[in-house]
């Protein structure tokens, strides 16, 4: 199985490596590019909306925490810091 997948991945290091300088920087370029999947904006399962939904999860999970106050109104320092308080009582058994 590992000489199989050794096989294959040194081929294509020689195909991405085969011809010119450019080439060479083109060919790798493309398929580093071609590895990963670009965010989709528009639909309802795009990234904006993904965010957005991680986001409001957040505020109810650590609205918990907060005795009341909104969440929305907190500063960004006051929200990470809520978030380490909450982790660090979660890895101690919620004290």
């Amino acid at each position: 199985m590992f000489s199989s997948r050794k096989k294959r991945i040194l081929s294509l290091c020689d195909e991405l490596l085969s011809g010119d300088d450019d080439q060479v920087s083109s060919n790798i370029e493309k398929h580093l590019l071609s590895l990963f999947r670009p965010k989709t904006f528009n639909g309802s399962e795009s990234y904006e909306i993904e965010f957005e939904k991680a986001y409001q999860e957040l505020c109810i999970v650590l609205s918990e925490h907060t005795n009341g106050r909104d969440i929305k109104k907190m500063t960004v320092i006051e929200v990470y810091t809520l978030m380490d308080v909450v982790q660090k009582a979660q890895k101690n058994g919620g004290r």
